[in-house]
């Protein structure tokens, strides 16, 4: 819910924070980035880039933050879990989902593919 918020309010990822905390809610975790991003009812995801990019706790020195590579490496498994979410798929991740097919494909056989829902 603040996610939706942040995304028509504007907001900055200081002030997300500022609003977790109000909530009770926090720190939050790269699972929990995860989670919101494979919500069908998240289409804009903007705040929540910048959010975990600056904010979300992932390093063991106490500083706050994804790297560019760690949070490319979310969103492949965002992209993954969103097999499973048709109206994800089409619209927000199929690029990325091509992408990893690409790259993978020596990993993935026929029979690997045939639990995907159509």
């Amino acid at each position: 819910m603040v996610f939706l918020q942040a995304e028509n309010m504007h907001w900055t990822p200081t002030t997300i924070r500022t609003k977790f905390e109000a909530l009770g809610l926090g720190p939050i975790t790269r699972k929990d980035i995860v989670n919101v991003l494979v919500n069908p009812f998240v289409e804009k995801y903007n705040h929540v880039k910048d959010y975990a990019l600056r904010e979300v706790d992932m390093n063991d020195d106490g500083s706050k933050g994804m790297s560019a590579k760690e949070f490319e490496e979310l969103v492949e498994e965002v992209a993954i879990r969103c097999l499973e979410i048709a109206c994800k798929v089409f619209l927000t991740f199929l690029p990325t989902i091509c992408g990893l097919l690409q790259h993978h494909r020596a990993n993935f056989s026929s029979a690997s593919l045939t639990h995907i829902p159509s």
